[in-house]
């Protein structure tokens, strides 16, 4: 959970050697961020298309609170 203010700061805690999930409410800044590591070359990234919102919305479970 790295906010998209701080994700250039934090780059170092995404791992490179793995599939990355980027998610947001509805999906507009993670697909900046999926583009970003996409330059910054991380072969495999995805964008949750429609963000967590649209998860919700099709019943898929949704935790809240804090980690």
């Amino acid at each position: 959970l790295i906010p998209i203010d701080q994700f250039t700061k934090r780059l170092s805690e995404v791992p490179k050697n793995r599939p990355i999930l980027v998610y947001c409410a509805v999906g507009s800044r993670s697909a900046q961020v999926v583009s970003y590591l996409a330059r910054q070359g991380y072969p495999e990234v995805y964008n949750l298309y429609g963000g967590i919102y649209s998860w919700s919305q099709n019943g898929y479970p949704v935790l809240r609170g804090g980690p």
